[in-house]
């Protein structure tokens, strides 16, 4: 009775109920704008962990010598504390005010103790912090410190410092508190212009999770000399979010410092480009990549350094100047071999475009570090890795008589190739960490070569030898085999080859390539030992990987329906020894239903625990896990558009195709002997994966994108 009526009625409108709410959450979310998330500086401070070694910390609290282990700072205003005393520094000593009134004055922000290495009064002019324990002031707005006699002498009121034309006050940020997700946020809601002669803001973006997490600790020390709200991570914000500044700032001109490689500067300007705005934000760099050819070319360094001293860097900006620079769009058009071409796709180029050696050395040392066995980050280790695959190709010569697989035209014209292995398009006279390619053992005075320049509306175009000849060019012992200079480039491609574009590669087949439309972008100048193992296609014939593949699956998936169904049968002879065992009112049915449930979910578990990790992944079921479109990807080498998904959606997609996954939620759901344990058991199940692989804000604004396009296409 009960279990009729509970799958008549209850089941029903329970999944009703279910499914109504999450399409509501999934059209909240893709139609929802792009905000700025707002710290709330009265919950509690910015704690990170003090790496610094070069000078001592005390705690803001109970004044105790702080150790690394157990010291954290505020990123923000400065305050310390060690573990025991965060929650009273969280409650008597007030964080860096990111907004406020707009008719209040800001007055200094001191900070006991822990002043900088180098400190000197600003009224008496004598060393600052001259003994141990927490000694003077210092304000965490405009940097000044005092002695404590002198304190008194300065005014109240805080003018920013000489930085005070690059920072945000807080009396011009405007906030609104919303329900985010069952829990109230702070969102910018909009900007106030200061009323300061040429005030031009400075926004600091960079990715604390890229890397060997450099970015982390930059974006720290540029919290404290900022308002905190100017710092955005791009592991917490995306590009469109963080770019909502420059809007939300209206005419008011500002500055973009990029903290990263060439990969994360092309990306940011991309969106730049994308968004239209207007006026165009000047791009500064602070280089954290391994090749930093754009840093190199405006003159902001090859690498960062170590003992970074974020006022430098401030102070570079305020003396740069501003330098227009092209933009090239790159049109790629798929070629079928039947003289027709499929939807042409358009990619954006900076720096440099290469084909051959040089961009499967760079695809190479890419796979290796989205590898699950790449383990060890830094500049160091890239470089040797580089050199190992630079050498690999000396010896495979995987990219030979590349001459015979593409044809170019420059300005319309076909050039005659001599046999080479790669092909380099340039628009900045940097390529490889350095080598200014074009240039590199021309004489003073050579007219024959035309000059090269960053804004001109010309590519110039040369052609590499070997992976040998690389090697020569990055010690200066050689000359690239130059092309020519042209506006206009078309490339045809008759077999598939590696491409890179800005240091990002994948793998092309045959297409046609054009690089046209100039943009312009104002930037700001400034005067493997490798082996790891790794699975490839080599390894494993193809047709037996397809049988594997299909044979597992069916396997795992017919064990499956044959252990549930075991396990739910009713008939009762399976069950005779545990059913006909009583102790006085127990019914040991009920442990034959916990036993059956405990079982399932165990398997469950070790599925998307033990299996679901990385290394497992990757060496045991790799092939399994996949699923049918991505191993015939795979097989035939062609780009997965999965590729394009973010991770999140990509781990979701793989365990909803896994056949452990199919076999439990079909059997669960669909089996005739399902009852209330069972189907309780079924909901868990569900429920874990839709918590568990729940769709990222990425994907949702993917799903909003092609929702428009669609739109777009049924009313125009």
């Amino acid at each position: 009775m009960w279990e009729e009526g509970f799958k008549t009625i209850i089941l029903p409108t329970l999944s009703t109920m279910l499914v109504f709410v999450l399409v509501i959450n999934f059209f909240r979310r893709i139609t929802e704008e792009t905000y700025i998330h707002i710290r709330d500086v009265t919950q509690e401070h910015n704690w990170k962990p003090i790496r610094k070694v070069t000078k001592a910390y005390y705690c803001s609290i109970c004044e105790s010598l702080l150790l690394n282990i157990n010291g954290l700072l505020c990123d923000s205003c400065g305050v310390c504390a060690d573990l025991g005393c965060i929650k009273a520094a969280n409650k008597i000593l007030r964080c860096k005010a990111i907004t406020m009134d707009s008719n209040e004055q800001l007055l200094h922000h001191w900070i006991k103790g822990n002043l900088p290495v180098i400190a000197v009064c600003a009224i008496c002019n004598e060393e600052c912090d001259t003994e141990l324990g927490l000694m003077d002031w210092w304000c965490c707005w405009c940097q000044r410190t005092v002695h404590d006699s002198c304190k008194l002498s300065m005014s109240e009121v805080c003018d920013f410092g000489r930085f005070r034309l690059m920072i945000i006050p807080p009396q011009s940020l405007k906030a609104i508190s919303k329900r985010r997700r069952m829990r109230r946020k702070l969102e910018l809601h909009s900007v106030i212009k200061p009323n300061w002669h040429g005030w031009n803001p400075l926004i600091v973006v960079g990715n604390r999770k890229s890397g060997n997490n450099d970015s982390e600790e930059i974006l720290s020390l540029f919290r404290g000399l900022l308002n905190p709200a100017q710092v955005m991570d791009l592991a917490e914000q995306d590009p469109t979010t963080v770019l909502t500044w420059c809007r939300l700032l209206g005419d008011t001109p500002c500055t973009v410092l990029v903290a990263g490689g060439d990969g994360t500067i092309a990306w940011l300007l991309n969106i730049i480009h994308k968004l239209q705005l207007n006026p165009i934000p000047a791009v500064a760099i602070l280089p954290l990549g391994t090749g930093n050819d754009l840093s190199r070319v405006l003159r902001w360094g090859k690498e960062h350094d170590s003992n970074l001293d974020p006022t430098e860097i401030l102070q570079k900006i305020q003396l740069a100047e501003k330098v227009n620079f092209d933009r090239w769009t790159v049109k790629v058009k798929p070629y079928n071999g039947l003289g027709s071409t499929g939807s042409q796709q358009n990619l954006f180029m900076y720096n440099y475009l290469s084909i051959g050696v040089d961009a499967q050395v760079t695809l190479d040392f890419h796979r290796t570090r989205q590898s699950c066995f790449y383990l060890f980050s830094h500049r160091i280790f890239n470089k040797l890795l580089y050199i190992c695959f630079g050498t690999q190709q000396v010896m495979e010569r995987e990219c030979k008589n590349l001459d015979k697989n593409l044809e170019v035209y420059l300005n319309g014209k076909r050039v005659i190739l001599p046999s080479i292995e790669s092909i380099v398009i340039l628009n900045i006279p940097s390529w490889a960490a350095g080598v200014d390619l074009w240039n590199i053992g021309l004489e003073e005075g050579q007219k024959e070569v035309g000059a090269q320049k960053i804004d001109d509306q010309k590519l110039e175009v040369c052609a590499l030898y070997s992976s040998f000849h690389m090697a020569q060019l990055q010690v200066g012992y050689s000359q690239p085999h130059r092309l020519g200079q042209a506006s206009v480039i078309k490339v045809k491609l008759l077999k598939s080859c590696a491409i890179q574009i800005d240091g990002e590669p994948w793998y092309q087949h045959p297409s046609f390539k054009d690089n046209g439309t100039v943009f312009g972008t104002q930037f700001l100048l400034f005067f493997k030992l490798y082996y790891f193992f790794i699975f490839t296609d080599a390894m494993i014939a193809k047709t037996f990987l397809i049988i594997l593949c299909v044979t597992s699956f069916f396997y795992i998936f017919y064990v499956l329906r044959k252990l549930v169904y075991f396990l739910s049968d009713p008939n009762e002879d399976q069950k005779t020894l545990l059913l006909s065992i009583k102790d006085g009112n127990l019914n040991l049915s009920t442990l034959w239903s916990l036993l059956i449930n405990s079982c399932l979910l165990s398997i469950f578990i070790l599925q998307h625990s033990f299996m679901a990790n990385a290394t497992i992944y990757l060496i045991i079921i790799y092939y399994e896990l996949v699923g049918f479109r991505q191993v015939y990807y795979k097989i035939t080498a062609r780009p997965s558009p999965m590729s394009k998904k973010s991770k999140e959606l990509q781990r979701y997609y793989a365990h909803m195709r896994h056949p452990s996954f199919i076999g439990f939620l079909i059997i669960l759901w669909v089996h005739p002997f399902m009852s209330l344990d069972r189907f309780l058991l079924a909901s868990i199940f569900t429920i874990y994966m839709l918590l568990r692989w729940a769709i990222d804000k990425e994907d949702y604004q993917y799903h909003a994108h092609v929702l428009r396009c669609k739109q777009r296409e049924c009313f125009f």
